[in-house]
């Protein structure tokens, strides 16, 4: 009972301390007290917290948070009253930097609303200073407080004065006294024989001689140091006014108690203190206590009080003060300023780390990953552990809900609840589009009912391109756009026009704030709007979804869309992502689909019919047949691993067979695939596809390390030389003839497979235009470079030496555009773009645009719309160089303010060009 009795009574006189310290400030606010005075009686207030509280709340969180939040208070109010009475302490840094309480545990609004205010006063206190590194008790030198503190007060300047006078006074002295004892005659003067003195060290009677022992001489210090830095630390302390003693002594006991860490070392005891030294003692207040200057050793004087006069200068008496101050409070000993701990102990031992079910949840490891964080008991009703720090702003809670993990959120604002991704699907149903689950935090608003959809990496806040879900009427928004519920009609009508093409989950349709309705596939880089026609547009390729999906070709690939031009329907093209094929049959025909990288031959093997097909004249068997044997498909060097296995592929497609007797082969067993047609199943596909693997193999060998030795026979070697260069050169020699032909032959004429947009278009990059003339144009001393290198990046240069080339110029240019036609893979019909060039003089007199370079060009009848543009704008954004200096908060923060004013200054330059 006893010490229970003791523990109530300690606890109600802490409640007591604290109401009549809520009474005190009270008073202060009310009686207009003095801004010194304040400043005192608040300082008073802080020293009387720790008294009363003592170690009472060590092993109570939140008890101790109240405390911390209770003495920070009491010291925001009290710096207020200093920097008015001193304005000067605005230019240093503070010991306290805002991160510092963000472990506290405060249960309640209004504390949450204190700590607020504290934290933007240390925060702007810390930002706005001049001196980012120094602070009041850092040590004397140029800019220190303590210099610039006794420049302005006209009071520490006398003083200064006064001590000096005494100096000098007291330096006389012992000059005086050193020329008095130290000077005295040391000639003997008794037994004198002859004329000459003797030494009286030789003499045993003289009493001059015993005199000359006897005396002494003290040592004499300067009262203050050379350095002006050093004088002025050292007459602040003596001269300090009492309310900047207060706050001083009160900033520097809160640093003691709460920022000295538990395992500190507690310094010796000092030589002395300021106070004591002999010099300035009688300039010292007698109410001086505190922090104050102690040297960490003895000076001359008190090493060496007395030496003797015998042969002593006076260098040997008056020394500099030898003396070495730093800042000492007499309770903890030596300001360390580096060891401040910046978490809180419970029962005296450092925080934990969180429960193993909580850290292998895979709710956890979607926002944490293996990390391993420190925590504490939470506060919060129905969670069990915290975070020990923040996470920009956040203080992160866990829990548990029956046996599932539970992550909430607490800001300055609000309380977010964490929703795993694996809630918005259940196999082939969805709630979002995978956009918006994958590689996203989902926070549920608990007080305001709405889902933040964060996109990593930025997940603890909030930024205007997230989308928010009011989950009251089921309505997501992303600023003014608006989601369309994928489970209604109209995303149903818009998932069967893209049905097979890509997922329903893949689709993103919405309504924007301007234009029409919007369907965005961000997997495949596409984007489609609802324009004037009704169709689905899509502005990247100037296209718009074609009503007659026939392509007169592959029939029964269902994986492909049918797009027609804007300008020019006639001009179609088929859409179709690159993925694995996959097959089955379908009535008389097989539908295929696709889910991995594709072949063209592959496509139109797997879709062969015995009709031919309309648009190429032939079945598909014969095109994928005639497309294995052209010459693009015959390699050049070793195949990727992917062409293999579509070449692998088409070869299975060949019916099995097996011969009996195998030597004979009179008799065969043929295995036709149940999952295919017949007149897919083509016995061709095996050999060919065989000849072309055999010559990648081929190839392969051929590319062996020459150190590895090999067993070929010299006339074989030669001959594979041979065969491989007729193999290559013939095939390109009617090109060479047909090209010389173009820019030899009058009038001019050419066929054209594809328009030079089209060429152009196909092109990364395009080498600008210099204007310069043909006799300057240099060519590479290499043969293979002239064949080989990119006919796009050397556009300009061509272009150029075609427009200015004249009679004397023509076999240069012949023989240029020979060798492009010799190349391994020539585009003929960019070269035949070149030979009219130089034959048309209505081609010859254009002037192409001056720019070194040029790239993704698009050509486009039609007027362009917002959306393109603004995606042309936005790849050209400045990038913002992050400031070192900036809390991760701060440059995040800077980092979105960026991005929204270059949105904001791209959507203003689409505006413009559209008005144009």
């Amino acid at each position: 009972m006893e010490k229970f009795r003791e523990f109530t009574d300690c606890h109600f006189s802490l409640a007591r301390s604290e109401k009549s310290i809520e009474k005190k400030l009270a008073s202060l606010d009310k009686l207009m007290v003095a801004p010194e005075d304040c400043c005192i009686q608040l300082a008073d207030l802080i020293v009387h917290v720790f008294a009363t509280v003592g170690d009472a709340y060590d092993s109570n969180p939140e008890q101790m948070s109240l405390l911390i939040l209770n003495l920070f208070d009491l010291w925001v109010q009290m710096d207020n009253c200093a920097i008015n009475i001193c304005p000067l302490l605005c230019d240093y840094a503070l010991l306290f930097k805002p991160e510092l309480l963000d472990v506290l545990q405060v249960p309640t609004l209004l504390g949450m609303e204190r700590l607020q205010n504290v934290q933007h006063h240390l925060q702007t206190r810390n930002s706005t200073c001049r001196f980012a590194l120094k602070t009041i008790f850092s040590g004397p030198g140029r800019n220190c407080f303590a210099t610039r503190y006794v420049e302005q007060d006209k009071p520490l300047r006398k003083l200064r004065q006064q001590i000096e006078r005494a100096f000098r006074t007291s330096c006389r002295k012992k000059t005086f006294e050193w020329n008095r004892d130290c000077g005295l005659d040391n000639t003997c003067v008794c037994n004198i024989k002859g004329d000459r003195p003797r030494s009286i060290s030789k003499c045993q009677d003289c009493r001059q001689r015993r005199r000359w022992n006897r005396v002494t001489i003290a040592i004499h210090e300067d009262f203050l140091p050379e350095d002006g830095a050093h004088q002025a630390a050292i007459i602040l302390q003596p001269g300090i006014p009492p309310f900047l003693a207060a706050y001083r002594n009160a900033t520097f006991r809160i640093l003691r108690k709460l920022g000295r860490p538990s395992n500190a070392r507690t310094s010796s005891p000092p030589v002395m203190l300021l106070k004591n030294y002999s010099q300035l003692q009688c300039y010292m207040r007698s109410t001086m206590d505190g922090v104050s200057l102690a040297p960490p050793k003895e000076s001359f004087a008190q090493i060496h009080e007395q030496i003797s006069t015998i042969k002593v200068d006076i260098s040997d008496v008056l020394f500099p003060l030898g003396l070495e101050f730093a800042y000492y409070d007499t309770k903890s000993g030596v300001v360390r300023y580096n060891f401040i701990e910046r978490h809180l102990l419970v029962d005296g031992n450092p925080l934990g780390s969180l429960p193993r079910s909580i850290r292998d949840s895979a709710t956890f490891k979607e926002l944490f990953g293996n990390q391993r964080p420190l925590a504490f008991p939470s506060s919060l009703n129905s969670m069990s552990h915290v975070m020990a720090t923040n996470i920009h702003g956040n203080e992160i809670h866990f829990g548990f809900r029956g046996t599932r993990v539970v992550i909430r959120a607490l800001d300055r604002f609000c309380l977010l609840g964490y929703i795993p991704r694996r809630v918005f699907i259940d196999g082939n149903n969805f709630d979002l589009p995978s956009a918006l689950t994958k590689n996203c935090a989902h926070w549920l608003n608990i007080l305001a009912k709405r889902l933040e959809i964060r996109h990593q990496p930025i997940i603890w806040e909030t930024r205007q391109s997230d989308w928010i879900v009011n989950v009251s009427n089921r309505r997501a928004q992303r600023g003014q756009d608006v989601l369309v519920d994928p489970h209604s009609d109209l995303c149903k009508r818009i998932n069967n026009i893209f049905c097979y093409f890509v997922n329903p989950e893949r689709l993103i349709v919405y309504q924007p704030a301007i234009g029409t309705l919007s369907v965005n596939m961000p997997r495949l880089g596409l984007y489609f709007f609802v324009n004037k026609n009704n169709l689905l547009e899509c502005p990247g390729v100037a296209a718009e979804m074609d009503p007659n999906q026939d392509t007169g070709t592959l029939y029964g690939f269902l994986s492909k869309i049918v797009l027609r031009n804007i300008a020019s329907h006639e001009l179609r093209r088929i859409v179709t992502p690159l993925e694995k094929l996959i097959h089955m049959c379908y009535g008389m025909h097989v539908a295929v689909r696709v889910r991995k990288t594709t072949g063209y031959a592959q496509l139109h093997a797997f879709t062969s019919f015995v009709l031919p097909d309309p648009l190429t004249g032939r079945a598909g068997a014969e095109e994928a047949l005639h497309i294995l044997r052209s010459e693009d498909c015959q390699p050049l060097m070793p195949m990727t691993s992917n062409l293999t296995s579509i070449l692998r592929a088409i070869s299975k497609l060949s019916p099995s067979r097996e011969y009996y007797p195998n030597d004979e082969r009179r008799l065969q067993t043929v295995t036709w695939s149940e999952r295919l047609t017949a007149n897919i199943q083509n016995d061709s596909y095996e050999g060919l596809v065989q000849e072309i693997l055999a010559e990648s193999d081929r190839l392969q060998f051929s590319l062996v390390d020459d150190n590895e030795a090999t067993d070929i026979d010299i006339e074989d070697l030669s001959y594979l030389r041979r065969h491989e260069m007729d193999r290559s050169i013939c095939p390109k020699l009617p090109l060479v003839y047909q090209t010389v032909g173009l820019v030899c032959k009058r009038p001019f004429r050419a066929h054209m497979t594809r328009s030079l947009a089209t060429i152009l278009q196909d092109w990364e990059s395009i080498g600008g235009f210099y204007h310069v003339n043909a006799d300057s144009e240099s060519i590479s001393s290499r043969l293979s470079d002239l064949m080989e290198n990119n006919i796009g990046e050397q556009w300009g240069s061509l272009v150029d030496l075609c427009r200015h080339t004249d009679l004397e110029g023509l076999y240069k240019l012949v023989f240029r555009l020979a060798l492009l036609s010799f190349g391994t893979k020539p585009n003929m019909d960019a070269i035949r773009s070149l030979a009219a060039l130089d034959c048309l003089d209505e081609l010859k007199v254009l002037q192409p645009p001056t720019s070194p370079w040029f790239a993704k060009f698009e050509f486009s009848i039609s007027s362009p719309t917002l959306e393109p543009l603004l995606s042309f704008i936005a790849v050209d954004y400045p990038i913002a160089e992050p400031d070192a200096g900036n809390s991760q908060t701060e440059q995040d923060r800077c980092q979105e303010q960026h991005r929204i004013l270059c949105e904001a200054e791209g959507r203003r330059l689409a505006f413009f060009l559209l008005e144009q």
